[in-house]
C-alpha cells in the first residue's frame, strides 16, 4: 500500500490527480480515492479509504477555499491527526498557507502553486529517504500547474478569488 494518502473533495479531483502524478515522478507512491485504478467498482469504498489511511505514513490535505469547509476533508484530516500521521496541508486555488483556519494553521503547510517541490522534499524527509531528488525541469511541472490552474473557474465563483 502507498505510504502517502491524498485527501481531496470530488470537485477538486483534477488537482489531486496532478499532485499524485507529480509525486510519482519522484517515485513517491500515493493513494487517491478518485483514481479508478486505485479504487475499483464493487469495493466497499469507506473500508478501503480507512485501510489506506491506516497504512499511510503521510496524509496530504488538498486545501482550497472550498475544500477547507467540507466535512470530508475535516474527517480525514482529523483521523490522520489522531493517528499521529504526518499531516501536510497543501494549499491552492486562492487559499494561502498564512490564511489557513485552525486547526490547519497549527501545521506547517505548503503552497502548491509556488512551492510544490517543497512537498516532494518534505515527503522524502518524513519517509526517511536518504537522497533528495533532482529539481524538476520547468517542463516537468507543467502538468501539475495546469491541474491546479484548471480549477480556478470552479473555485472562483464560490470563493470570490480571481
Amino acid at each position: 500500500m502507498p505510504e502517502i494518502f491524498i485527501s481531496h473533495i470530488h470537485e477538486e479531483a483534477i488537482a489531486a490527480s496532478g499532485v499524485r502524478a507529480f509525486l510519482a515522478r519522484f517515485e513517491l507512491e500515493s493513494f487517491l480515492s478518485s483514481e479508478t485504478f486505485q479504487l475499483r467498482s464493487g469495493e466497499r469504498w469507506f473500508e478501503r479509504i480507512t485501510e489506506e489511511l491506516q497504512a499511510a505514513r503521510i496524509a496530504i490535505l488538498m486545501l482550497s477555499p472550498v475544500s477547507v469547509l467540507r466535512p470530508w476533508i475535516n474527517f480525514e484530516a482529523g483521523w490522520a491527526w489522531a493517528q499521529r500521521k504526518i499531516t501536510i496541508p497543501a494549499c491552492f486555488g486562492g487559499l494561502q498557507v498564512g490564511n489557513m483556519p485552525r486547526p490547519y494553521s497549527d501545521l506547517q503547510g505548503v503552497q502548491l502553486e509556488t512551492k510544490h517541490y517543497n512537498l516532494v522534499w518534505d515527503c522524502y524527509h518524513h519517509l526517511g529517504k536518504d537522497k533528495l531528488p533532482d529539481l524538476p525541469t520547468p517542463d516537468e511541472t507543467v502538468p501539475l500547474r495546469r491541474a491546479l490552474e484548471g480549477l480556478r473557474p470552479i473555485i472562483s465563483p464560490i470563493s470570490g478569488n480571481k
